[in-house]
């Protein structure tokens, strides 16, 4: 099964980053980390994304960003 989705900060103050995921259909969830220790935390589930197959993608991007000291204000996962 492929995979786009489209990953945007949509807020940030100092404590954490708020990204909203968009995948193929046009459904969008929306998550958080933490800046200082990178913990995630699902604010918003994405419709029909039922077993957080999208969130987990999209989370492990910026996830994977923070660790280089980045948090970008678009990206995507594409497989």
């Amino acid at each position: 099964m492929a995979f786009y989705i489209k990953i945007e900060k949509t807020d940030e103050d100092n404590e954490k980053v708020i990204y909203s995921f968009t995948g193929d259909g046009g459904n969008t969830g929306i998550f958080e980390i933490n800046k200082i220790s990178g913990d995630l935390n699902l604010l918003e589930g994405m419709p029909g994304d039922s077993d957080e197959a999208m969130y987990r993608r999209a989370s492990i991007k910026i996830l994977k960003e923070w660790k280089i000291g980045n948090l970008p204000n678009m990206t995507e996962w594409a497989s």
